[in-house]
């Protein structure tokens, strides 16, 4: 049985770039417009890999690692805070690993109405070595999904 879609918050993804931030406006226009909650994801790139037989020798980089998450979600609130206002109840969370799986498995376990992502708009030699995490998101995201794309 599935939530009710006003109560499914609306999911957006943020890598902290000046079209993210867009992407957080726009996100929280229409979660004050539903009355739903805000939930700001940003996702950490290649987290530190744990040795198989000695996870030990691993843990100084797994502290650091946690304790950049709380740097980041500190700063990330504070920029939250400025956007969205008073009126929309958001939260921020910060995942490690390969940033469009992460954001599409949160959005399914949030049981996200919407989902937001931003494109910076990446063309040539760039976008066909990395690709586009929006575009992937897009293709195998289980909810409508809005990009959001500064102005030229």
């Amino acid at each position: 049985m599935g939530i009710e879609a006003s109560q499914r918050p609306i999911l957006v993804a943020t890598d902290r770039s000046d079209p993210a931030g867009e992407a957080i406006r726009q996100a929280a226009v229409r979660a004050k417009a539903c009355g739903a909650r805000l939930v700001v994801l940003h996702v950490v790139l290649n987290p530190t890999a744990i040795h198989p037989v000695f996870p030990q020798l691993s843990q100084g980089d797994v502290n650091e690692e946690i304790r950049v998450g709380r740097v980041i979600a500190e700063q990330l609130s504070e920029q939250v805070a400025q956007i969205a206002g008073p009126d929309v109840e958001a939260g921020v969370e910060v995942d490690f690993g390969v940033p469009d799986t992460a954001i599409v498995r949160k959005a399914e376990a949030l049981q996200a109405q919407l989902l937001v992502v931003a494109s910076r708009g990446a063309t040539g030699l760039r976008r066909l070595l990395f690709g586009s995490v929006a575009e992937r998101v897009v293709r195998h995201a289980h909810c409508p999904v809005l990009v959001v794309r500064l102005a030229d």
